[in-house]
């Protein structure tokens, strides 16, 4: 398990917001008007500056709402980065449409989005990401309107209400607000369900407080550490979202014990080959208060099934 779970590219870009800030009048009247029309802003702006900004931003706006209210996409997160990037390949080449001016009309029909060229499904893609981080970091009173608001003036180079200052000052603030808030939740939920699930007599808890069960006991050796191990494996939040698995990438995971998360690391030298335990990771021996997103929040305690199918020498 790498500390890279997931590679994907991800959409709040803290750089330089575009345009002339403060002579257009918006009403921001809490931290979350101000970071919604401050993200808008900043994502038109440094998409509108890599040549990026012919996207179908209302179909990033209508995929954003439909992550956030839990429905069905289009094409899963997964994708997401794939597409953003084969985008971001072909406006820089000068390629396609991609340099003209976006679009903020969401192409609708029967409910259904359009995705008929590259820039549709670029934007779409764009949306998934902003959805899956809004959404997992709990960033629903960030105001979507001003932030759409905020696209269209970049889209039309009319003049915006925040310098470029503010917007990276305003979405930090934001940002770290609702981290705080976040981690705090996952910590007092996995305190009380560690509490909990140690008490059951088949869990055992380490000095580290490790928390594992044995689901199947091999009787081959056990991986040191400067050894590779070959597993199939299951990660899971603790209301049981699935976040990455050896089974959606099609193999089994092959890597340095001593290249993945301290958790691992002590369970996989727990093992023996060909077992099968469940592990409950506390945050700290597992990604920490950063989380790795979009899949896992800052201080979230997770649970791996893993099958030790293999060991190997370096």
């Amino acid at each position: 398990m790498t500390r890279i779970l997931l590679v994907l590219l991800l959409p709040v870009l803290i750089a330089a917001c575009n345009g002339k800030g403060g002579s257009a009048s918006v009403q921001m009247k809490t931290l979350g008007d101000s970071a919604g029309y401050a993200l808008g802003v900043n994502l038109a702006g440094n998409l509108k500056q890599q040549k990026m900004a012919g996207m179908n931003f209302g179909l990033t706006l209508h995929a954003m709402e439909e992550v956030m209210e839990g429905k069905t996409t289009q094409f899963p997160i997964e994708a997401a980065g794939m597409v953003l990037q084969q985008y971001a390949m072909i406006s820089q080449t000068g390629m396609g449409d991609t340099t003209n001016r976006g679009s903020l009309e969401a192409k609708i029909k029967n409910d259904v989005p359009q995705l008929t060229s590259l820039a549709d499904s670029a934007g779409y893609a764009m949306g998934l990401n902003l959805g899956t981080t809004l959404k997992m970091n709990k960033m629903a009173d960030l105001n979507r309107d001003l932030m759409k608001k905020a696209i269209g003036q970049i889209l039309n180079n009319d003049s915006v209400s925040l310098k470029p200052d503010d917007c990276i000052d305003i979405l930090n603030r934001y940002m770290a607000k609702k981290q705080e808030d976040v981690v705090a939740a996952q910590q007092k939920e996995g305190a009380e369900f560690l509490e909990k699930n140690g008490q059951r007599p088949e869990v055992k808890t380490t000095a580290s407080g490790l928390q594992y069960e044995v689901i199947k006991e091999g009787t081959g050796p056990k991986p040191g550490i400067n050894d590779i191990f070959v597993v199939n494996y299951k990660g899971m939040l603790l209301d049981g979202t699935e976040f990455g698995s050896s089974e959606k990438h099609g193999q089994p995971l092959e890597y340095g014990v001593n290249e993945v998360v301290a958790g691992w690391i002590e369970g996989l030298q727990l093992m023996s080959k060909g077992s099968k335990y469940k592990f409950y990771i506390k945050s700290d021996l597992a990604y920490g208060n950063q989380g790795n997103p979009p899949t896992i929040p800052g201080g979230a305690t997770l649970v791996f099934e893993i099958e030790l199918l293999d060991i190997k020498k370096r």
